[in-house]
């Protein structure tokens, strides 16, 4: 346009219809790379959201596999097959975590938690315990073929605590359906490697000891200035309590004059509309003369 424009100024001819096609096309390719650079930016946006997803995902796992006593790829598997049956990851945790204690007071002798494992094989045949998630597994399976009820629940809560309720229908679906929603998790992609699990702890655990360095430096930057900072509140506070006489009188009567100043506006409203009804009163009688005479 500005081309355009100049030639147009100097004398020149001007073929309009060729500018017109060429300012079509430079329009054409500015909203092509504005799209393109929406697309980058939405892109780079939707990286850095999943990135940070799976990094605090991987630090959650790895954390939380060392609590409970379970692998990693295991827990991963479980949480997903959980979540199907409405079952949170943090009930999940805390249920494998009272059966993991469960399990080791039953090894140690423990009377209640042998009670609590009753009708369930949890060891090996050569005595040893089966690892968590195989006696999850074992726990599943019976869980599928018994009646809901008082029963089963009690056994549940037994076992997994409070939150035992709460698995009776992932429970419920037996070793097998467990099982095939594990696989279905390894066949997403949702189960992440050991390698990267314990990668996502060590870059989580770096990038908050990044975050703790720059609060470090301000702590550090702040620190020397607290001593003047506190004489500055101190100076203002005695300032504030000497005149605190002559403060209130001041606000009170600032306060007189926005009380002034609001009467003034009522009234001036007030007598606004009081003419205002004066003048349609006036028009009414006017318009209804004029019908009538």
């Amino acid at each position: 346009m500005i081309l355009r424009e100049l030639m147009v100024r100097l004398g020149l001819d001007v073929d309009h219809k060729g500018f017109a096609e060429g300012e079509a096309s430079v329009g054409a390719l500015r909203h092509v790379g504005e799209l393109a650079v929406d697309a980058i930016v939405d892109l780079g946006k939707q990286f850095i959201d999943n990135a940070k997803e799976a990094i605090e995902y991987g630090d959650h796992i790895k954390k939380t596999g060392q609590k409970i006593g379970i692998a990693t790829d295991a827990l991963q598997e479980l949480e997903y097959a959980a979540k199907l049956s409405d079952v949170s990851a943090e009930q999940l945790s805390g249920a494998i975590g009272h059966l993991s204690l469960n399990l080791q007071n039953a090894k140690d002798g423990s009377e209640e938690a042998g009670k609590a494992f009753k009708g369930i094989e949890y060891k090996k045949a050569n005595g040893e315990i089966k690892s968590t998630d195989e006696v999850l597994a074992t726990i599943a399976e019976k869980f599928s073929k018994m009646p809901d009820g008082m029963a089963k629940t009690a056994q549940s809560m037994k076992i997994f605590g409070r939150a035992g309720k709460d698995l009776i229908p992932f429970l419920n679906q037996g070793a097998d359906g467990i099982e095939e929603l594990r696989e279905e998790a390894e066949n997403m992609g949702l189960v992440m490697s050991k390698d990267a699990v314990d990668a996502s702890e060590e870059l989580n655990d770096n990038l908050e000891r990044l975050h703790a360095t720059t609060q470090g430096l301000w702590r550090q930057a702040i620190g020397p200035l607290l001593p003047q900072l506190n004489e500055l509140v101190k100076q203002f506070l005695a300032w504030r309590k000497a005149n605190a006489a002559d403060l209130a009188k001041r606000l009170k009567g600032a306060m007189q004059a926005l009380i002034g100043v609001v009467k003034i506006a009522g009234e001036v409203f007030k007598s606004a509309l009081f003419n205002l009804g004066r003048s349609e009163e006036r028009r009414v009688g006017k318009e209804c003369r004029s019908r009538w005479s």
